[in-house]
């Protein structure tokens, strides 16, 4: 958050195994484990704390004030105590004026944040971000098993290949579908990556295997014709036994090829 503020770039790897250094150096000399305190950070954030020295200093002020003032803090009501970190979390607040963005924007988004919010509020900080976590990642994996997928077309202007339901001036290649799938190629979408192709191709696998099962038997029983020409001595005029003339063709034979799209497929599984 205050990376975003003032424009500057934080490590989280960096952040964390010095993070985990000071408290394992620190744990040999029974010093208290180090955390993070959102609260505390705004509040330096706001009195205009720029570097690292400011922890220092406000460690310095604390141990001053647990030392030699927390009595004159003593009758203070802690109504008065919360209303200075209220003040400082201004900023967090004014967060909730995001949820009109994010409505318009995008209803999974909006969900994500309602559910992050409520289970931090009333289960804790740690709790609240990891449901937030889980809670995010499925509509993410929803996404990758209901892919958008579409036909490209050539345009006539440009040698490019577009949606055909974008642009309704992209010309189909002749001969040729040529199938786009928008999302990694796993497990979980492999029959709906199935069923879009056929759906989009109209060319049926199993159609397909058929048509060419039946053409290998009447390629077969068309060379038993001609053996039987060459070993008699008349010309036949009944076919032979079990000839069938007729062949089976598909009946969108003009399709000879498809080409599948991959440059959306970040990756495919074993």
């Amino acid at each position: 958050i205050l990376a975003d503020k003032h424009n500057y770039i934080v490590d989280p790897n960096q952040e964390l195994i010095a993070h985990g250094i000071s408290n394992i150096l620190g744990s040999g000399v029974s010093s208290f484990c180090s955390a993070a305190s959102l609260s505390r950070s705004m509040v330096q954030d706001g009195v205009g704390g720029k570097t690292q020295i400011v922890s220092l200093i406000s460690s310095v002020l604390v141990v001053v004030v647990l030392l030699a003032l927390g009595p004159l803090f003593e009758d203070l009501p802690n109504s008065i105590l919360a209303a200075i970190i209220i003040v400082s979390l201004k900023g967090l607040f004014l967060q909730f004026a995001e949820l009109k963005r994010l409505w318009r924007v995008s209803k999974v988004d909006y969900s994500v944040w309602l559910v992050t919010f409520i289970a931090t509020v009333f289960l804790d900080v740690d709790l609240g971000l990891l449901i937030g976590l889980i809670y995010n990642l499925v509509p993410i994996l929803l996404r990758t098993q209901q892919p958008y997928y579409s036909l490209l077309g050539k345009l006539s202007i440009a040698d490019i290949y577009v949606d055909t339901k974008v642009y309704k001036e992209a010309v189909p290649v002749p001969g040729i579908k040529i199938f786009k799938f928008e999302a990694p190629l796993y497990f979980g979408n492999m029959e709906s990556f199935k069923k879009a192709l056929i759906k989009e191709t109209g060319i049926d696998p199993v159609y397909v295997k058929n048509v060419k099962a039946h053409m290998k038997e009447s390629d077969m029983t068309l060379r038993h014709r001609e053996v039987c020409m060459a070993t008699s001595d008349t010309w036949l005029d009944e076919p032979c036994e079990g000839h069938n003339p007729e062949r089976l063709f598909p009946a969108n034979c003009e399709t000879f090829a498809i080409i599948i799209d991959g440059s959306s497929i970040q990756y495919v599984d074993s």
